[in-house]
């Protein structure tokens, strides 16, 4: 079973102050998902080049759209041209691409994490 300690761990190129940093982003998680009524995912490539849902949550003020526990999974290569781009922004990203999940259309919002000049996920 994946956690997010291990899927940090398959970042060669993250240093111990890189993956503190995303403990203390994740640590807060909670509170954000409630205010923002959103499903959080961490998104980070792994040591193969695939993105992968390094942490997930969920709001417990809204109904989750993500049932299904997406940790440690790839993410479908339909969504890479985005999250490359995602990644290269300087500021939070929207997917131009609305999506269906479930009965409800989402539009996801890229946000792009940075430490020390390196963006991590």
């Amino acid at each position: 079973m994946a956690d997010f300690s291990n899927i940090l761990a398959t970042r060669p190129d993250f240093n111990d102050s890189d993956r503190e940093w995303l403990h203390h982003l994740v640590v807060d998680w909670q509170v954000i998902a409630d205010l923002s009524f959103a499903d959080l995912l961490l998104i980070i490539q792994n040591g193969d080049g695939d993105y992968v849902v390094a942490e997930q949550c969920r709001p417990s003020t809204a109904i989750t759209l993500r049932t299904d526990d997406l940790l440690g999974k790839k993410l479908d290569d339909s969504l890479v041209p985005e999250l490359n781009e995602a990644m290269k922004s300087e500021t939070s990203f929207h997917s131009s691409t609305l999506r269906s999940i479930g009965r409800a259309t989402v539009c996801y919002v890229y946000a792009p994490v940075r430490h020390r000049g390196k963006t991590l996920g």
